[in-house]
């Protein structure tokens, strides 16, 4: 009988606990939040040194043209080509 007391005492402290924990969270999330600050006005020599350097790498060459009459990637395969009509399922199991 005195491990059912203790154990109702721990749970009703438990209830306390997370009722106080709900409550806090509750008045946290009513307080206002602070205004943001206003955005600073830079002078041109602080905006220069925020600014990325610019990039002394050459550019990428420009991309290969394809000859006319080459193979179409977009181009669906034919169905005779597909690994799909090779698909067999194995009937012993």
């Amino acid at each position: 009988m005195k491990n059912l007391r203790l154990m109702e005492w721990a749970v009703v402290l438990i209830i306390f606990l997370c009722a106080g924990v709900a409550i806090a969270i509750d008045r946290a999330a009513a307080q206002p939040s602070p205004a943001p600050a206003p955005p600073a006005v830079a002078t041109p020599a602080a905006r220069a040194a925020l600014e990325p350097p610019p990039s002394r790498e050459t550019p990428p060459p420009p991309a290969a043209t394809v000859p006319q009459g080459a193979e179409d990637a977009t181009v669906a395969p034919d169905k005779k080509e597909s690994a799909d009509n090779n698909v067999s399922f194995p009937t012993d199991i």
